[in-house]
């Protein structure tokens, strides 16, 4: 990493069937090891020399790795052969530039009828899902403009996580939210309380019931609108 002159993309979560037995593993507080790995990559890319190998066969790994490396470069295999989805690889993958995606596909084109027209259509796929990261297109399709910024400061905040959790049903899920943290982002609170303004107004009720303990905080803030 030293010597400017070379790149290094760095095994992250690879796109093999076998990729979550050792790098999903948790390494405390629900984090897994591959979402570590982003984070340390991020700190050591000093010389923009340094990426992560992120298989396109799991998106949702592609979109926690963006949100903690946002400026790195992402190497991902699994297009074609082995089932990865091209353009929820993109969507979930590129940087808010259109940039940041390195995705090779050989067997998928050179197994091809027409090698030359499956390599233009994956092309347009990559083009179209680089638009709508620009923001040619909505970027959050269906939501205003603060309902998308509340989104983000969310994710930001670490309200909404990606890897692999637990629930207390004993369900795995790849997203795990936790409003809890509101209590102490009162601006994001009350953000919060102003997105559910507008579902209550036409509503006819003399209180607010809220389950413990995440919805307390959130209920209190909308009583105080």
């Amino acid at each position: 990493l030293a010597d400017t002159r070379y790149g290094v993309f760095l095994l992250c979560k690879t796109s093999n069937p076998g990729a979550a037995d050792l790098q999903a593993l948790s390494i405390g507080q629900g984090e897994p090891l591959y979402l570590r790995l982003a984070h340390l990559a991020s700190i050591w890319n000093e010389s923009d020399n340094l990426g992560l190998v992120v298989g396109a066969t799991d998106p949702a790994a592609l979109a926690a790795v963006r949100a903690v490396a946002p400026d790195l470069w992402l190497l991902a295999p699994g297009v074609g052969a082995q089932g990865g989805d091209l353009e929820a690889a993109v969507r979930a993958g590129l940087r808010a530039d259109g940039l940041g995606m390195v995705l090779p596909v050989s067997r998928g084109i050179a197994r091809a009828k027409n090698p030359r027209a499956e390599a233009a259509r994956l092309r347009e796929v990559i083009n179209r899902a680089r638009q709508m990261a620009k923001g040619d297109v909505g970027v959050h399709p269906g939501l205003s403009p603060s309902l998308a910024a509340l989104a983000d400061d969310l994710l930001e905040a670490g309200c909404v996580r990606f890897g692999e959790f637990t629930l207390k049903s004993g369900l795995k899920s790849p997203i795990y939210i936790d409003l809890r943290i509101l209590t102490s982002r009162p601006d994001l609170l009350a953000h919060v309380a102003a997105a559910y303004i507008p579902l209550l107004k036409g509503l006819k009720y003399d209180r607010l019931a809220a389950l413990p303990y995440a919805a307390l905080p959130i209920a209190t803030a909308i009583s105080l609108q």
